[in-house]
């Protein structure tokens, strides 16, 4: 039976009874069920998928595409850790299983190093080189609260010259104050090879005699005598 049963008038369906046998009507009458319960799924699926499309063009719209590659370079970044030294010659900086994680040539050298590895440098003895000011972070005064540090002047070459720019007994509390009257002996000898080191090099301020005996005695130590030690640890590549 081809006729469309949903258009029919009900003279013609009549009809169509009397003169059909009621099994194969009813076949019929099952198939066309059939049918339309199909396109009503069909219909169904795609108003749905019809529906999120429209959500995720919305999402797209509201959202900032992220490269994969920019946003690796935006993690690597954030990531990084920069060390700056303040100690003299070469040093190392050890993980809590005595590892030796990052070299440091001498004052002024920096190192990078990831935020993963940090936290297991951060062992006693560093967090006292932090403290000191003989080893410093670059740019991210957050990581001395983050590690319970308390941050103090640090020793590079700026503030080593705007001690020597002062008056001996300015320089003297200086030192005093910087050295616990004398007792870090870290600090002490931090700051006494930064100064033969200028003095030993010429540079520019670093000519004074009077101050040079005046860091002679508050130190105890012959500046001509270490100016000669110097050149040997510079032939040996400790300086």
């Amino acid at each position: 039976m081809s006729e469309n049963l949903s258009l029919l008038k009900k003279d013609d369906l009549i009809k169509i009874i009397e003169n059909s046998d009621s099994e194969k009507l009813l076949k019929t009458i099952e198939e066309k069920d059939n049918q339309l319960n199909e396109l009503n799924n069909k219909f169904n699926s795609l108003e749905k998928m019809i529906l999120e499309m429209q959500i995720q063009n919305q999402n797209n719209s509201n959202t900032q595409v992220i490269k994969p590659e920019q946003l690796t370079i935006k993690n690597s970044e954030n990531d990084i850790v920069k060390i700056g030294s303040c100690l003299i010659g070469r040093h190392f900086l050890c993980d809590n299983t005595g590892a030796e994680i990052i070299e440091l040539e001498d004052v002024g050298d920096v190192a990078s190093v990831s935020r993963r590895i940090l936290d297991s440098l951060m062992t006693s003895r560093n967090k006292s080189l932090f403290k000191d000011g003989l080893i410093y972070f670059l740019n991210d005064d957050s990581l001395y609260e983050r590690y319970s540090i308390k941050k103090n002047i640090i020793l590079d070459e700026s503030t080593i010259d705007s001690i020597y720019a002062m008056p001996i007994n300015d320089m003297v509390k200086e030192l005093n104050k910087l050295t616990g009257e004398g007792k870090n002996e870290k600090i002490k000898y931090s700051l006494y090879w930064a100064f033969v080191k200028n003095i030993a090099s010429g540079k520019d301020g670093y000519n004074d005699k009077g101050k040079e005996m005046m860091l002679a005695n508050y130190f105890k130590a012959d500046i001509n005598n270490s100016i000669g030690q110097l050149s040997y640890c510079k032939e040996i590549g400790y300086f």
